[in-house]
């Protein structure tokens, strides 16, 4: 174990233990973020952060109460449902620019996750934030 500086918590000084090979959180979020649109197997990401695969598991399972996959899955489609509301990129494009493998493979977990294929999305949604973003514009009189 590897002792980590004193916090100061109020009066009392508290000090981090953490194991030898795991990054700080912030140091791991940082790696984890910047590699999230990248179509990077989970051996590439834990290789990336200095760590086996099983221990890469465990501590992402620590940190964020889900498995990675399970993570980077929802961050993705997080991401591509903003992309598809705020602009005008083709499906195809979203789903390679969030890192997914094919845009079938993208269209198949975002119809799963939403019970909507991402064009009816777009179609749905994406009006919506149109009317409300041209309404914040109006000037008031």
């Amino acid at each position: 174990m590897k002792k980590i500086t004193p916090l100061n918590l109020g009066t009392t000084a508290h000090t981090i233990v953490r194991p030898l090979w795991a990054p700080s959180r912030t140091d791991f979020e940082h790696y984890i973020c910047q590699n999230i649109c990248r179509n990077q197997t989970l051996s590439a990401l834990a290789s990336g952060c200095n760590m086996s695969l099983s221990k890469f598991k465990a501590h992402f399972k620590q940190l964020y109460g889900i498995p990675p996959h399970h993570w980077l899955v929802r961050e993705r489609l997080s991401l591509a449902k903003s992309l598809l509301l705020t602009t005008n990129t083709q499906i195809k494009a979203i789903a390679y620019e969030c890192g997914f493998s094919s845009p079938s493979h993208f269209i198949r977990l975002f119809h799963n996750h939403f019970g909507v294929t991402p064009a009816t999305y777009r179609a749905q949604f994406g009006e919506a934030i149109t009317i409300v973003e041209l309404e914040n514009r109006r000037p008031n009189y």
